[in-house]
């Protein structure tokens, strides 16, 4: 692209103006006309000349003394008036054929005249054409001189973006290898920051165990594992995994959350001062799950608040419950709202007409 523009610009530097340009360019069309007819003239002129030297070189000439040899070897005598009738022949045979290549000859001396004078014109005129190349390169009209720098401006732009291309290029590699470097020691002083955490990290894993075998008893198998996230994509620093014996159901994945929010409180590092659970909490679970939840906040030293919010039909199923061991206070002690359905029961103490389908 570099070479384009060298020679767009040298021809930039070159460029003359010439008002004539296109009555020149039509000068350069008819000359190259004429060049082609007087090609084919010379064409023509050469055969001719060629045909002309051939018929002149033959000699059809043939002797009486040929033809009365030819007679006498088939044992014919030809009477003397026979032969002098063949040596007239022969003489004016030998005046028809001098005439002929004397007129051939003429006419090979005009067709060389003919072919020198279209040679000539050739020769001129190819110099008139090179002449008129010559003007035409390094000339030109206003409309091909602004065409030229218009091509000259796209040629520069080009290259400019091609070379911002490159320089882009290397930034973003070279930010890629940073990155890449950083990662890289983010990744070893997470993994540094793990293994000497070890220990934390064992307590926060018996702790959540001990959340889920309060739950299920002693076949409740819980384990929380923190890992360094590697992968490149990744959001989050650390990755955290919970698992429970016979995982995957409802139930126990909602006992997960409760058991990792609880756990989240227990350690006291948490921005959040209490934890906030819908009816949802206990969905697919038996309520023997949620009563034991019940008695396991109850002994533990909780300093930040939470809040259930239970359904009638659910709530009788809790109570239910505790009555067996008695700890139906464990809800009723701390019921601080009961939803019903007039206005002293409505969460906010007054009644709200909300169009919910024009929000």
């Amino acid at each position: 692209m570099k070479s384009d523009l060298s020679q767009l610009e040298e021809r930039q530097i070159n460029f003359q103006v010439a008002e004539n340009i296109n009555y020149l360019k039509d000068q350069l069309n008819n000359k190259r006309n004429e060049m082609n007819k007087v090609t084919k003239e010379i064409l023509i002129y050469k055969n001719n000349i060629n045909k002309l030297e051939k018929s002149i070189s033959h000699n059809a000439e043939i002797s009486a003394e040929n033809i009365i040899e030819l007679y006498n070897k088939t044992a014919i005598v030809l009477s003397d008036k026979i032969t002098k009738t063949l040596n007239d022949v022969e003489e004016f045979q030998k005046k028809l054929i001098t005439n002929r290549n004397k007129r051939l000859s003429e006419d090979l001396k005009t067709y060389r005249s003919m072919l020198k004078d279209s040679e000539n014109y050739r020769n001129e005129i190819e110099e008139y054409i090179n002449s008129l190349y010559l003007i035409i390169n390094t000339h030109g009209s206003f409309q091909e001189l602004t065409i030229l720098n218009k091509k000259i401006v796209e040629v520069n732009q080009k290259i400019s973006s091609l070379n911002r291309y490159q320089e882009l290029s290397k930034e973003i590699e070279n930010e890629i290898l940073e990155l890449n470097s950083q990662l890289a020691k983010s990744n070893s002083d997470a993994q540094k920051y793990l293994n000497e955490q070890s220990e934390n990290l064992e307590s926060i894993n018996n702790y959540f165990s001990r959340i889920i075998e309060n739950l299920y008893g002693p076949q409740g198998a819980g384990t929380i594992d923190v890992k360094n996230n590697k992968s490149k994509k990744a959001l989050t620093r650390f990755q955290f995994e919970t698992k429970v014996y016979r995982d995957g159901s409802d139930g126990i994945n909602n006992m997960k959350i409760f058991a990792f929010g609880l756990l989240l409180l227990h350690l006291g590092n948490s921005p959040y001062e209490f934890l906030v659970f819908d009816n949802k909490i206990f969905y697919g679970d038996d309520f023997e799950q949620a009563a034991e939840l019940m008695r396991f906040i109850s002994k533990e030293e909780i300093s930040s608040q939470i809040i259930f919010s239970i359904n009638q039909s659910d709530y009788n199923s809790i109570i239910q419950k505790l009555s067996l061991t008695g700890d139906e206070n464990l809800i009723d002690d701390y019921i601080e709202l009961e939803l019903t359905g007039d206005e002293s029961g409505t969460l906010l103490g007054e009644y709200i007409d909300l169009q919910i389908g024009n929000i």
